[in-house]
């Protein structure tokens, strides 16, 4: 699920889209302005109809498309022209590309990650790879892990990513060579692996650290220093019993902020850390969870079992969207 801004005409408004991705391969849009029209009515006693709804047709034929990602460009890096495309090899499981240092990372089930680096004067679209051949536009180096690989994580600034497979193991990996620059295996609850990887700068004392967080399958904890691997929290942030994670992401905090601390002597200016699962919403103090303290500033329970969270972005404010087992959809 991803919430898709494009601007086709410079004198109109940004379109948004709510994309659905749904198992059976077909792509699902509900225009922004349909999902606000349900949610006013939603509000009042009246009865109102589901938001209006469009299928779209998918570039590939395969119908087991297992993971995507939706980036924007220019309107001139889709066309409506048919191709016949067939897959091979193991499904891909995880998807990630950065714009600025123009490189996709993908992971797939076979442990295999590849990282695609494409030239940045090839062309001024960068989706011109789908005709490129391998060599005139981007080069591809591959590296073999152990276990199906579960999560990605790219960041602009760096020249490594990092990786996690289902055994536990987190592996940060050097862009340009492919060089793996040290793996660190982990302890899950449950069965299952690295959930999510997260890399931020931490700032404390003046000083600027840069880290590697971890959450595993049972919403574990970890957090490593980016550059060496080093383990900061030797003590794990944990839930009281295992759950299942579905996000982790850091959140920066201000005074404004004050309505998510359950206690407000405790608003500061400090990055938080939002742990969501499948039976609830946590969030806890970046500082604390570092030193191994699980300081817990707010916590809320689901009624229902959640089984998909994502973040959404405006301009102003931060929505957490919710998908439950039952169908609901919940934006926080």
């Amino acid at each position: 699920m991803e919430l898709v801004t494009g601007l086709s005409d410079p004198n109109k408004l940004k379109q948004s889209a709510l994309v659905l991705l749904l198992k059976s391969g077909q792509i699902c849009l509900y225009d922004d302005s349909e999902i606000e029209r349900y949610l006013l009515h939603s509000q009042s006693k009246s009865q109102t109809t589901l938001p209006n709804h469009s299928f779209v047709k998918l570039p590939y034929g395969d119908s087991r498309i297992s993971v995507a990602k939706f980036y924007t460009n220019s309107p001139a890096a889709s066309s409506d022209e048919n191709e016949d495309n067939t897959s091979s090899g193991s499904p891909i499981t995880s998807l990630q590309f950065d714009f600025f240092s123009c490189i996709l990372v993908s992971g797939d089930r076979s442990g295999t990650v590849r990282v695609m680096a494409f030239k940045k004067d090839s062309s001024d679209n960068i989706f011109s790879f789908l005709q490129a051949k391998q060599g005139d536009d981007y080069n591809v180096r591959s590296i073999k892990l152990k276990g199906a690989v579960t999560t990605t994580s790219l960041i602009s600034k760096s020249k490594h990513f990092a990786a996690g497979t289902e055994k536990g193991i987190v592996s940060v990996i050097n862009t340009e060579d492919g060089s793996i620059l040290y793996q660190k295996q982990f302890e899950c609850r449950l069965s299952g692996g690295i959930a999510s990887l997260q890399f931020e700068t931490y700032s404390h004392n003046g000083y600027d650290k840069d880290i590697l967080i971890i959450a595993m399958e049972d919403s574990s904890i970890f957090i490593l220093e980016e550059e060496t691997g080093k383990l900061l929290n030797t003590n794990p942030v944990q839930t009281d019993k295992p759950a299942k994670a579905l996000l982790l992401q850091v959140l920066e905090s201000t005074p404004d902020d004050a309505s998510v601390f359950d206690n407000q002597d405790t608003v500061s200016k400090e990055p938080l850390l939002l742990l969501c699962t499948e039976n609830a919403i946590r969030l806890f103090s970046l500082s604390h969870a570092i030193q191994g303290t699980k300081k817990i500033i707010n916590k809320k329970k689901f009624s229902g079992n959640c089984c998909f969270a994502s973040l959404i972005h405006s301009s102003s404010e931060i929505g957490l969207v919710l998908v439950f087992s039952n169908g609901e959809i919940e934006i926080r």
